[in-house]
Protein backbone atom coordinates (compact mmCIF):
# COMPACT_ATOMS: atom_id res chain seq x y z
CA UNK A 1 0.00 0.00 0.00
CA UNK A 2 1.25 3.36 -0.86
CA UNK A 3 -0.21 5.79 1.37
CA UNK A 4 -1.15 9.05 0.52
CA UNK A 5 -0.84 10.80 3.42
CA UNK A 6 -1.66 9.84 6.91
CA UNK A 7 -5.51 9.50 8.02
CA UNK A 8 -6.14 12.22 11.25
CA UNK A 9 -5.90 10.65 14.87
CA UNK A 10 -8.92 9.27 15.78
CA UNK A 11 -10.75 9.92 12.21
CA UNK A 12 -14.24 7.84 12.18
CA UNK A 13 -14.11 6.14 8.44
CA UNK A 14 -17.34 6.92 6.76
CA UNK A 15 -17.05 4.85 3.57
CA UNK A 16 -14.33 3.17 1.48
CA UNK A 17 -14.42 3.15 -1.85
CA UNK A 18 -12.03 1.33 -4.40
CA UNK A 19 -11.36 2.19 -8.02
CA UNK A 20 -9.13 0.66 -10.60
CA UNK A 21 -7.43 2.86 -13.13
CA UNK A 22 -4.36 2.04 -15.53
CA UNK A 23 -2.02 1.69 -13.39
CA UNK A 24 -3.69 -0.65 -10.35
CA UNK A 25 -6.49 -0.61 -7.54
CA UNK A 26 -7.29 3.07 -5.39
CA UNK A 27 -8.65 3.09 -2.39
CA UNK A 28 -10.01 5.73 -0.97
CA UNK A 29 -11.89 7.01 2.35
CA UNK A 30 -13.70 9.41 3.68
CA UNK A 31 -13.73 10.35 7.32
CA UNK A 32 -15.61 12.65 9.40
CA UNK A 33 -13.48 15.05 11.47
CA UNK A 34 -14.30 18.59 13.69
CA UNK A 35 -14.97 21.46 11.07
CA UNK A 36 -12.43 24.25 11.82
CA UNK A 37 -14.16 27.40 13.06
CA UNK A 38 -15.20 29.96 10.81
CA UNK A 39 -12.78 33.04 10.06
CA UNK A 40 -13.66 36.92 10.83
CA UNK A 41 -14.01 38.31 7.79
CA UNK A 42 -11.31 40.83 6.80
CA UNK A 43 -10.92 39.65 2.86
CA UNK A 44 -13.35 38.20 0.64
CA UNK A 45 -12.76 37.41 -3.06
CA UNK A 46 -15.79 36.73 -5.72
CA UNK A 47 -14.59 34.42 -8.51
CA UNK A 48 -16.32 34.17 -11.87
CA UNK A 49 -15.68 30.87 -14.31
CA UNK A 50 -14.88 31.00 -17.78
CA UNK A 51 -13.40 29.47 -21.00
CA UNK A 52 -11.18 32.20 -22.29
CA UNK A 53 -9.96 32.34 -19.39
CA UNK A 54 -10.41 29.36 -15.84
CA UNK A 55 -11.51 31.87 -13.63
CA UNK A 56 -11.58 35.81 -12.82
CA UNK A 57 -10.90 37.04 -9.17
CA UNK A 58 -12.32 39.99 -8.40
CA UNK A 59 -9.14 41.25 -6.66
CA UNK A 60 -8.34 41.49 -10.30
CA UNK A 61 -6.14 38.15 -10.18
CA UNK A 62 -6.80 36.19 -13.56
CA UNK A 63 -6.44 31.57 -13.83
CA UNK A 64 -5.25 31.04 -17.33
CA UNK A 65 -7.40 27.64 -18.84
CA UNK A 66 -5.06 25.03 -18.90
CA UNK A 67 -6.96 22.96 -21.43
CA UNK A 68 -5.72 19.83 -20.35
CA UNK A 69 -7.77 17.65 -22.42
CA UNK A 70 -7.68 19.70 -25.83
CA UNK A 71 -3.33 19.82 -25.38
CA UNK A 72 -3.30 15.73 -25.32
CA UNK A 73 -6.00 15.73 -27.90
CA UNK A 74 -3.76 14.99 -30.72
CA UNK A 75 -2.04 12.01 -28.17
CA UNK A 76 -5.85 10.94 -27.91
CA UNK A 77 -6.31 10.82 -31.94
CA UNK A 78 -3.40 8.58 -32.27
CA UNK A 79 -4.16 5.84 -29.60
CA UNK A 80 -7.76 5.84 -31.06
CA UNK A 81 -6.84 5.26 -34.73
CA UNK A 82 -4.28 2.57 -33.77
CA UNK A 83 -7.11 0.52 -31.45
CA UNK A 84 -9.76 0.99 -34.38
CA UNK A 85 -7.00 -0.44 -36.78
CA UNK A 86 -6.86 -3.76 -33.77
CA UNK A 87 -8.46 -6.98 -34.71
CA UNK A 88 -10.82 -7.42 -32.02
CA UNK A 89 -9.50 -9.92 -29.33
CA UNK A 90 -6.38 -9.73 -29.84
CA UNK A 91 -3.31 -8.95 -27.91
CA UNK A 92 -2.10 -6.13 -29.90
CA UNK A 93 -5.47 -4.66 -29.28
CA UNK A 94 -5.48 -5.51 -25.46
CA UNK A 95 -2.34 -3.53 -25.13
CA UNK A 96 -3.14 -0.63 -27.07
CA UNK A 97 -6.47 -0.46 -25.23
CA UNK A 98 -4.34 -0.04 -21.86
CA UNK A 99 -2.08 2.26 -23.75
CA UNK A 100 -5.33 4.34 -24.04
CA UNK A 101 -6.35 3.75 -21.12
CA UNK A 102 -3.63 5.20 -19.36
CA UNK A 103 -3.58 8.29 -21.43
CA UNK A 104 -6.73 8.91 -20.08
CA UNK A 105 -5.96 8.46 -16.31
CA UNK A 106 -2.75 11.12 -17.12
CA UNK A 107 -4.95 13.62 -18.24
CA UNK A 108 -7.87 13.14 -15.60
CA UNK A 109 -4.51 13.13 -13.09
CA UNK A 110 -3.10 16.13 -14.44
CA UNK A 111 -6.41 17.87 -14.11
CA UNK A 112 -7.11 17.30 -10.73
CA UNK A 113 -3.30 18.10 -9.86
CA UNK A 114 -4.36 21.50 -11.55
CA UNK A 115 -7.61 22.24 -9.98
CA UNK A 116 -6.14 21.44 -6.41
CA UNK A 117 -2.90 23.65 -6.70
CA UNK A 118 -5.35 26.78 -7.70
CA UNK A 119 -8.08 26.37 -5.42
CA UNK A 120 -5.92 25.98 -2.23
CA UNK A 121 -4.20 28.91 -3.52
CA UNK A 122 -7.50 30.76 -3.59
CA UNK A 123 -8.46 29.49 0.03
CA UNK A 124 -5.02 30.57 1.52
CA UNK A 125 -5.25 34.07 0.86
CA UNK A 126 -8.86 34.86 1.62
CA UNK A 127 -11.38 34.36 4.30
CA UNK A 128 -14.72 34.72 2.11
CA UNK A 129 -15.23 32.86 -1.02
CA UNK A 130 -18.66 33.93 -3.36
CA UNK A 131 -18.73 32.19 -6.50
CA UNK A 132 -21.70 31.27 -8.60
CA UNK A 133 -24.32 28.57 -8.37
CA UNK A 134 -24.35 27.32 -11.28
CA UNK A 135 -25.73 24.49 -13.05
CA UNK A 136 -23.18 22.59 -14.97
CA UNK A 137 -25.05 19.40 -15.65
CA UNK A 138 -27.59 21.62 -18.18
CA UNK A 139 -24.45 23.87 -19.48
CA UNK A 140 -22.69 20.87 -20.78
CA UNK A 141 -25.83 20.02 -23.68
CA UNK A 142 -24.64 23.11 -25.19
CA UNK A 143 -23.68 22.14 -28.41
CA UNK A 144 -20.13 24.06 -29.28
CA UNK A 145 -19.05 24.84 -25.81
CA UNK A 146 -20.15 21.15 -24.40
CA UNK A 147 -15.95 19.97 -24.79
CA UNK A 148 -14.78 22.82 -23.00
CA UNK A 149 -16.70 23.30 -20.22
CA UNK A 150 -16.13 19.42 -19.55
CA UNK A 151 -12.21 19.89 -20.25
CA UNK A 152 -12.93 23.24 -17.66
CA UNK A 153 -14.10 21.06 -14.67
CA UNK A 154 -16.12 23.39 -12.96
CA UNK A 155 -18.21 21.30 -11.49
CA UNK A 156 -15.07 19.51 -9.60
CA UNK A 157 -12.95 22.75 -8.77
CA UNK A 158 -15.90 24.17 -7.03
CA UNK A 159 -16.47 21.23 -5.46
CA UNK A 160 -12.67 21.63 -4.69
CA UNK A 161 -13.20 25.11 -3.05
CA UNK A 162 -15.88 24.23 -0.40
CA UNK A 163 -14.20 21.64 0.99
CA UNK A 164 -10.87 23.27 1.44
CA UNK A 165 -12.17 26.37 2.69
CA UNK A 166 -14.79 24.26 4.92
CA UNK A 167 -11.29 22.62 6.09
CA UNK A 168 -9.89 26.33 7.07
CA UNK A 169 -12.65 27.87 8.33
CA UNK A 170 -13.19 29.96 5.16
CA UNK A 171 -16.56 31.58 4.65
CA UNK A 172 -18.39 29.98 1.40
CA UNK A 173 -21.05 31.30 -0.20
CA UNK A 174 -22.99 30.21 -3.84
CA UNK A 175 -25.01 33.28 -5.31
CA UNK A 176 -27.45 33.41 -7.93
CA UNK A 177 -25.71 33.81 -11.31
CA UNK A 178 -28.14 35.57 -12.90
CA UNK A 179 -27.47 39.09 -14.80
CA UNK A 180 -23.83 38.90 -13.39
CA UNK A 181 -22.14 39.97 -16.47
CA UNK A 182 -25.03 42.05 -17.48
CA UNK A 183 -25.34 44.37 -14.11
CA UNK A 184 -22.45 47.00 -14.04
CA UNK A 185 -20.17 46.59 -11.19
CA UNK A 186 -20.09 50.18 -10.22
CA UNK A 187 -23.55 51.93 -10.47
CA UNK A 188 -25.77 48.89 -10.49
CA UNK A 189 -27.50 49.44 -13.80
CA UNK A 190 -27.90 46.76 -16.64
CA UNK A 191 -25.70 46.51 -19.79
CA UNK A 192 -27.03 44.42 -21.98
CA UNK A 193 -24.27 42.51 -24.32
CA UNK A 194 -23.66 39.60 -25.95
CA UNK A 195 -21.16 36.52 -25.41
CA UNK A 196 -18.98 37.94 -27.90
CA UNK A 197 -18.44 41.39 -26.09
CA UNK A 198 -15.45 40.68 -23.97
CA UNK A 199 -15.18 44.20 -22.45
CA UNK A 200 -17.62 45.93 -20.45
CA UNK A 201 -18.67 49.65 -20.90
CA UNK A 202 -21.11 51.21 -18.65
CA UNK A 203 -22.91 54.83 -20.04
CA UNK A 204 -24.01 55.67 -16.84
CA UNK A 205 -21.35 55.55 -14.94
CA UNK A 206 -17.94 55.53 -17.54
CA UNK A 207 -17.17 52.13 -15.98
CA UNK A 208 -14.48 50.59 -18.37
CA UNK A 209 -13.24 46.95 -17.46
CA UNK A 210 -13.19 43.21 -18.58
CA UNK A 211 -16.09 41.49 -18.91
CA UNK A 212 -15.30 38.45 -16.56
CA UNK A 213 -13.87 41.15 -13.97
CA UNK A 214 -17.47 43.18 -13.75
CA UNK A 215 -18.80 39.49 -12.98
CA UNK A 216 -16.42 38.49 -10.23
CA UNK A 217 -17.02 41.59 -8.65
CA UNK A 218 -20.66 41.50 -8.75
CA UNK A 219 -20.84 37.65 -7.35
CA UNK A 220 -18.54 39.02 -4.57
CA UNK A 221 -21.28 42.01 -3.77
CA UNK A 222 -23.95 39.59 -3.73
CA UNK A 223 -22.18 36.94 -1.59
CA UNK A 224 -21.82 39.64 1.22
CA UNK A 225 -23.52 42.53 0.04
CA UNK A 226 -22.18 46.28 -0.13
CA UNK A 227 -22.46 47.16 3.27
CA UNK A 228 -19.99 44.15 4.59
CA UNK A 229 -17.84 45.19 1.06
CA UNK A 230 -17.24 48.44 1.91
CA UNK A 231 -16.46 48.22 5.59
CA UNK A 232 -13.70 45.72 4.11
CA UNK A 233 -12.60 47.23 1.48
CA UNK A 234 -13.39 45.68 -1.37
Amino acid sequence: LHLHRELPAAADIRSCVFRRDGRGWVVCLAVAIDAAEKRAVADAIGVDLGLKVFAYCSDGVILPNPQIARRAERKMRVAQRALSRCKRGSNRRRKVKARLARLHTKIANNRSTWLHQKSAEIVNRTDLIAVEDLNVKNMVRHPTMARSISDASWSKFLGFLAYKAEKAGVHFVRVDPRKTSQKCSGCGELVPKSLAVRTHACPHCGLVIDRDWNAARNILQAGIGLGVLNAIGG
